[in-house]
């Protein structure tokens, strides 16, 4: 670059002028770099390390006298330019090096670089980014290091055949990432229904691709904490539900009271629990019909009351009869549901309460009533 293009001119938008400088340069050159970085304010001082790009081999002498934590600011930062992020690769510094690893922005090639890294942690992150290719995950899923494999094992562009071979790792977090994975296959999460591990059963049971023979499998799992996310998945068939509707723990229930799943039988039924967070969770669910949700009105508990308010299936006519509710937190969700007639609105913007006073006035100003 020459020096004249280093130094804005008369027409340029820094100095009032319409014409943009030549790659965002600073007013005052270089100098005004410099200035910059004197100031009290990182993110200036950030703006500024990333505009010394501008002007040539100066960048390499600014930057070795930046702070550390100037630099790592900038090593993470969306905005930062490519030519920087491969200065700051090489630095001698790990943690610049592993917040290059983290930029979302890095390209490929500063990520083979860095796959190479002698810190397992600046791997690691590599290992994590969503931009590292296949043949590069490939290599680090073999990495002795079992953070980094576990690392490998979470990443959702892991290949399959990858994720299959880390399934029958040794170590329960590199199995636990596997079955975490929504790119794991059918076979993979099928080997670890039997895992030692309580945890990977659990990821395995939450997981969307868990085929339904396999949550079958996990319906008579020991571990409550399993059974609880075989309740809660989506892809839980109805029978199956409906067993664990009858399931001796709360969470348990609580897990298929608020399944999108779950049959209007089997929440009438746990509509009536004993447990709140069950009857939280019929109350939650966005399936429940109209007539359970009038029927919980009179929950003893606000917490249920609450969610009833919040449902967007509540009728105008429920939603009206919680207007007197004794619960502050009631009212104030009836006035930000948006099934709730404009005279129940005109209701609460009078109560005593300034949290659902000011609830209903929103709500009617965005209606256009106010």
């Amino acid at each position: 670059m020459s020096e004249e293009q280093k130094q804005p001119k008369p027409t340029d938008a820094v100095l009032g002028g319409t014409t943009p400088p030549f790659r965002g340069a600073v007013l005052g050159g270089i100098q005004g770099v410099k200035k910059k970085l004197e100031s009290s304010d990182q993110a200036l001082r950030v703006e500024a390390l990333q505009k010394a790009i501008n002007y040539g081999e100066e960048v390499l002498k600014v930057l070795r006298e930046a702070t550390v934590e100037d630099k790592k600011a900038v090593a993470r930062h969306p905005n930062t330019p490519l030519e920087i992020l491969h200065y700051l690769a090489r630095d001698k510094n790990k943690e610049l090096r592993s917040r290059v690893a983290k930029n979302p922005n890095t390209p490929v090639e500063i990520l083979h670089s860095l796959a190479r890294d002698e810190e397992w942690w600046v791997r690691y992150w590599v290992a994590r980014h969503p931009n590292t290719p296949v043949e590069i995950l490939h290599s680090l899923a073999r990495d002795k290091n079992k953070e980094l494999r576990s690392g490998v094992a979470e990443n959702p562009n892991t290949p399959v055949e990858a994720l299959q071979s880390l399934a029958r790792d040794e170590d329960e977090d590199v199995r636990l990432g596997v079955a975490i994975n929504s790119n794991t296959s059918v076979e993979a999460l099928h080997s670890l229904v039997q895992d030692e591990d309580e945890w990977v059963r659990w990821m395995v049971a939450k997981n969307p691709n868990t085929p339904v023979e396999n949550l079958q499998s996990l319906v008579r799992d020991e571990s409550w904490g399993v059974r609880r996310r075989v309740a809660e998945n989506p892809n839980t068939p109805v029978e199956i539900l409906h067993s664990l509707a009858q399931d001796k723990y709360r969470r348990v229930r609580s897990g298929v009271a608020g399944n999108s799943n779950t049959p209007v039988e089997t929440l009438q039924s746990l509509a009536q629990d004993k447990y709140r967070r069950v009857r939280s969770g019929v109350a939650g669910n966005p399936n429940t019909p109209v007539e359970i949700l009038h029927s919980l009105v009179r929950d003893e508990s606000s917490g249920v009351r609450r969610r009833v308010a919040q449902n967007p299936n509540t009728s105008v006519e429920t939603l009206h009869s919680l207007v007197r509710d004794e619960s502050s937190g009631v009212r104030r969700r009836v006035a930000q549901n948006p099934n709730t007639s404009v005279e129940t609105l005109h209701s609460l913007v009078r109560d005593e309460h300034g949290g659902v006073r000011g609830a209903a006035d929103r709500a009617l100003r965005e209606r256009g009533l106010k």
